[in-house]
């Protein structure tokens, strides 16, 4: 097969077009997950426990980790409903978040 000028410029922008594509699908692939930390204090074994499992305990009541949206609504609502007394504070990454 013989490629003249113009099928030689199809591919190009072929070619150029998927990469670019793909780098989106990536950029937005990136952003479904979002960095979690929670910090607690006072708050009963059973709310730690339940934390382990979706995060790390990287310090006594601080945790962090990967989560989606969904998976970060669960984690609050199991905080609001174990939390008991105990304090807790929740911070996430967003894509639009302040930037220092």
């Amino acid at each position: 097969m013989k490629l003249n000028h113009l099928s030689l410029r199809r591919i190009c922008c072929r070619q150029q077009y998927l990469s670019r594509n793909l780098w989106v699908t990536a950029d937005i692939g990136a952003w479904l997950m979002s960095m979690v930390v929670v910090v607690t204090e006072n708050v009963p074994p059973r709310l730690r426990g339940r934390l382990a499992i979706w995060l790390l305990e990287i310090r006594a009541g601080v945790y962090v980790g990967d989560t989606s949206k969904r998976i970060r609504e669960m984690i609050w609502q199991q905080i609001t409903q174990l939390g008991g007394v105990g304090n807790v504070v929740m911070a996430w990454a967003t894509k639009y978040g302040v930037r220092f």
